[in-house]
């Protein structure tokens, strides 16, 4: 179980990799590094002033580590998506029994909403899984 208070209120910055500060990829790395789950790779400059670098980030993580999925789990990844292209990225979490993402924004910092406030708040969203993982029971 995450300890999400640690995280609330942290500030976005731009390439962010740390406590102190994360950029939504930095965000999602940790928090699936805190759940055991397998490093992911990326570019360091993909951020939302950057579309090529987060195209990239897409593209290497979908064509390896990460697959499609319906239902989701914690450390799943929420990728958002605007006129096609990757923008935004969140993880999944269980939180208050009901699966929530948590992301950051340069306006909010971290913060995290239920998986329904989610859908509502961003049009385009899909989400993977860890392609090697075996299936929970």
């Amino acid at each position: 179980m995450i300890d999400v208070e640690k995280y609330l209120f942290t500030p976005y910055v731009k390439g962010g990799r740390e406590l102190h500060g994360f950029d939504c990829w930095g965000l999602v790395l940790l928090i699936r590094a805190e759940l055991g789950l397998p490093i992911l790779d990326g570019p360091i400059d993909a951020n939302r002033d950057n579309p090529l670098a987060m195209q990239r980030l897409y593209r290497s993580i979908t064509s390896g580590p990460l697959e499609p999925c319906d239902g989701l789990l914690p450390g799943d990844v929420a990728a958002v998506f605007k006129a096609g292209v990757l923008v935004h990225v969140a993880v999944a979490l269980e939180i208050d029994g009901r699966i929530a993402l948590i992301e950051t924004n340069p306006g909010s910092g971290v913060r995290w909403m239920h998986l329904d406030r989610f859908l509502q708040t961003y049009y385009k969203v899909a989400f993977y899984r860890d392609r090697n993982l075996p299936e929970p029971a």
